[in-house]
């Protein structure tokens, strides 16, 4: 069970390679572009964004759950491991 934290969509399918449907992706900062978040489709895992007030896009492919920095906080504190994706 591991927290993957994705900052920069370029290196997604290094991370995506790694995935099983016991971890958690959060998408981060670069990641959280609504073109990039539209592009993912049939993950093993759940996936979350950090929300931003300009990102609001619905009707993608894959409805990432949008959750707050509490809420980061508490998937860290779930999650034993974490792997961070530049």
């Amino acid at each position: 069970m591991i927290l993957h934290l994705l900052h920069n969509p370029a290196l997604y399918r290094d991370c995506a390679a790694l995935l099983t449907e016991h971890d958690t992706l959060l998408l981060l900062d670069d990641a959280t572009d609504d073109t990039f978040i539209r592009s993912l489709t049939h993950l093993p895992c759940a996936v979350k964004v950090l929300d931003s007030a300009d990102s609001r896009t619905k009707g993608q492919p894959l409805e990432p759950q949008r959750i707050t920095v509490d809420e980061w906080v508490r998937l860290v504190i779930a999650h034993r491991h974490s792997m961070t994706w530049g």
